[in-house]
């Protein structure tokens, strides 16, 4: 989780988008895409989550905290 959510790899997909915004992959993209993974699972049967997914639902949910408090 901690390299999806990278702030290099975020920069390097800004970069990429400014050279050719109609191709590339976009960081908005890239972290709408991380998010829907992650909880996915969640929309289907809110009951049946196992340990392995919510550590990653916690996981995610610690780091966008810190990126969005200015923790990180």
């Amino acid at each position: 989780m901690n390299s999806l959510l990278n702030d290099q790899r975020f920069a390097r997909l800004i970069e990429t988008a400014t050279v050719d915004e109609t191709r590339a992959y976009t960081a908005r993209i890239c972290s709408l895409t991380v998010r829907k993974g992650v909880w996915k699972r969640a929309r289907w049967r809110a009951g049946q989550i196992d340990a392995y997914r919510r550590n990653l639902q916690n996981s995610y949910l610690e780091i966008v905290d810190a990126k969005l408090n200015g923790i990180a």
